[in-house]
């Protein structure tokens, strides 16, 4: 089957799900769109673990374009479908129904996390040449033990690592790379008040403050009374990836328990480095996560 054909038929069946979610306006209906969203993302599980294992099996090279395509095209669908079940499973806990319909909301969430983790699984196969040498170049002394199980409906803000190793125009913000930090730190003559060590090694907790400008823009040889915080990493310690990796797995540590209890942020511990996590509890999105000493 070309990429073409796969993909079409991909596309009418979210087309045909699209078009029951908007039908659904009661727990019981809702329910009932969730459980063949369900069996949709069970079917494309199972054909991404065939090219998954095929890879992994007989190597990259072994896959054909079409088989590469027909991949990526699941992995978009899948995201699709997480997308679509988290906004029914809302419909359907918000206008409430029976008992037997709460339990299945249950039931499904735990069932389609199996499904969701696979597909999550499958990214670090295809891609699994790319991020042996990105661990080979940059070389981390704390390494993943085992696999992170990340938990059906979570997804990642895709600026997240830029966040994360990145100085961005206005102060110092993201810049959590302490290299980065202190680079910006010099550059904006930012006054540092205090530097704490966390319990891990390699995480700091610093206090400073931003000097004041006068009239024509031109730093004034004063400082804002606020005291900012920041908490950084050190890149000799973790690289920018090894904490996106952690960052990642304590979001998902704690995801279920924040989309359950409505929070917008929470805190998390991934390999003991404890991250601040914030959501968008609309989309279920990761918005932005960092680490912090307290």
């Amino acid at each position: 089957m070309d990429g073409l054909t796969v993909r079409d038929k991909y596309r009418q069946e979210y087309d045909r799900v699209q078009a029951r979610i908007v039908t659904c306006s009661g727990a019981d209906q809702c329910v009932a769109v969730a459980k063949e969203l369900r069996a949709l993302q069970g079917d494309y599980s199972a054909r991404m673990s065939e090219i998954q294992e095929k890879a992994r099996m007989q190597g990259l090279d072994s896959l054909t374009p079409a088989e590469v395509r027909e991949w990526a095209d699941l992995r978009g669908a899948m995201s699709n479908i997480d997308a679509s079940r988290n906004l029914v499973l809302h419909r359907a806990q918000v206008t409430g129904g029976s008992e037997e319909t709460t339990q299945e909301i249950v039931k499904i969430m735990g069932q389609t996390g199996i499904a969701g983790g696979i597909s999550k699984a499958g990214a670090k196969v295809i891609n699994s040449d790319q991020s042996q040498q990105a661990n080979a170049d940059k070389g981390s002394k704390s390494e993943v033990a085992g696999k992170t199980n990340y938990p059906e409906g979570i997804n990642f803000k895709i600026e997240q690592p830029k966040h994360l190793a990145t100085r961005q125009k206005k102060g110092i913000s993201g810049a959590h790379n302490a290299d980065v930090f202190y680079k910006a730190a010099s550059d904006n003559g930012v006054k540092i008040v205090s530097q704490t060590p966390g319990t891990v090694n390699g995480i700091t907790h610093i206090k400073y403050q931003v000097p004041t400008k006068d009239r024509a823009g031109n730093f004034d040889g004063g400082y804002k009374k606020e005291i900012l915080e920041k908490t950084v990493y050190d890149p000799k310690v973790f690289s920018d990836k090894r904490i996106l990796e952690l960052g990642q797995k304590a979001a998902a540590n704690g995801y279920h328990d924040a989309i359950a209890s409505g929070k917008r942020e929470y805190m998390a511990t991934a390999d003991g480095v404890k991250f601040q996590v914030y959501l968008d509890q609309k989309t279920g999105t990761v918005t932005n996560f960092f680490p912090v000493t307290k």
